[in-house]
């Protein structure tokens, strides 16, 4: 069990009592608390981390997706207490050893996803959006070559993240 720290009064009362365990799965830099039926990420704000909250909103039950069970803004941070969903990440171990089965659920997963009705979506993602998102991390020195896929720069790929976004 890990200890939360600080956090607005507004998520504590709805938080509840632990125990919460580390979430280290992932490259976001947020930082995620788990418990036994919610889920805490406290993360800077930034342009992404709203979105998520706005896109978490908007599913309305359409998809699989956690329920927003609060929200706040403290300082720089932003924290978003979240229910926890039911089911296993695709990177658990046996998936991974069985990649027919991986593939299936991914298929299924997809198929659900281009079934929803995008109508009203808060936060439309179009590439000339991404383009400019990309250039933004570019310019500040956000994407890294250690970050990337390892063909992505190097022999027969790009010289640089710039040059990548110029392609």
């Amino acid at each position: 069990m890990e200890k939360i720290g600080e956090i607005p009064r507004k998520i504590r009362e709805m938080l509840g009592e632990g125990p919460f365990s580390r979430d280290t799965i992932g490259l976001s830099g947020a930082q995620i608390f788990c418990g036994e039926d919610r889920v805490l990420k406290i993360e800077t704000l930034g342009e992404e981390s709203r979105r998520e909250y706005e896109l978490l909103k908007w599913p309305d039950r359409k998809l699989p997706v956690p329920r927003v069970l609060g929200y706040a803004q403290q300082g720089e941070k932003q924290y978003l207490l979240m229910s926890r969903v039911e089911g296993e990440m695709l990177c658990a171990p046996h998936f991974l050893k069985d990649p027919e089965k991986m593939t299936r659920l991914l298929s299924q997963a997809f198929s659900t996803l281009w079934q929803v009705d995008v109508t009203g979506c808060p936060c439309p993602d179009t590439t000339e959006k991404k383009l400019r998102r990309a250039e933004k991390r570019v310019a500040a020195g956000l994407c890294t070559r250690e970050e990337a896929e390892p063909e992505t720069y190097g022999p027969g790929g790009f010289d640089s993240p710039e040059r990548l976004l110029l392609w």
